[in-house]
Order: structure tokens, then sequence, then C-alpha cells
């Protein structure tokens, strides 16, 4: 598995292919540039300072980022989750995932 301290241009640029292979209707407004740059900004400047270091949460936390919303982090919640002590930060972003996913599940049967 791929430490944080591991990752160079090319896994940010397999992260791009990886989202513009299995989400092209969330991805078709960003071009390859923009879509780099949202990926690079989450992992190189959030990611560590939350202290995000395995594969899985990187993937999940650069997918939030692309899939929702490029400064999700700021949100007074997802803070807030993050400033819990005693859970360890892959875990948060983990639950952080799944609670997105159950809100778009929930959502997708109300219509």
């Amino acid at each position: 598995m791929r430490q944080l301290q591991e990752i160079d241009e090319k896994y940010y640029q397999e992260l791009r292919d990886y989202f513009w292979a299995t989400s092209p209707q969330q991805t078709a407004g960003q071009d390859d540039e923009m879509l780099l740059e949202i990926i690079t900004a989450s992992i190189k400047a959030r990611a560590r300072e939350l202290n995000i270091g395995i594969d899985d949460a990187l993937l999940r936390f650069a997918g939030i980022a692309v899939l929702i919303n490029p400064r999700f982090y700021d949100a007074p919640k997802v803070r807030e989750l993050f400033a819990l002590e005693g859970i360890e930060p892959n875990y948060k972003v983990h639950t952080l995932s799944e609670q997105f996913i159950y809100a778009f599940h929930d959502r997708f049967e109300e219509s």
C-alpha cells in the first residue's frame, strides 16, 4: 500500500484518469488541468495536514473533493469530525465518505 510520503506526480495523474473513467458525468465539466489541480491540492495540502496517509483513504478524500466539492473540508461539520481526538484520520475519511454515500442513496431513493 502506498503511503503519503511516497506520492508523486504520476499518482495524481493515475487518480485523474481513474475519476475520468469511473465518473465521466461528474468530471465532464473539468479539463485535464483543473481536475489534476483539485486532486493535487486536496492531497498535498489537506491530506497531509489531516494526517491521512494510506491509499484507500487518499482515494476517498480526493474523490470527495472531485465529486462533491473541492473545498468540502472547509465545512464546519467536516472540520469538527477531523478535530475529534482518539480516532484515526484514515478512519475519519472512510466514515465521511460512507456518510456521503448514504446521503446520496437516500436522495436517489426519494426521487
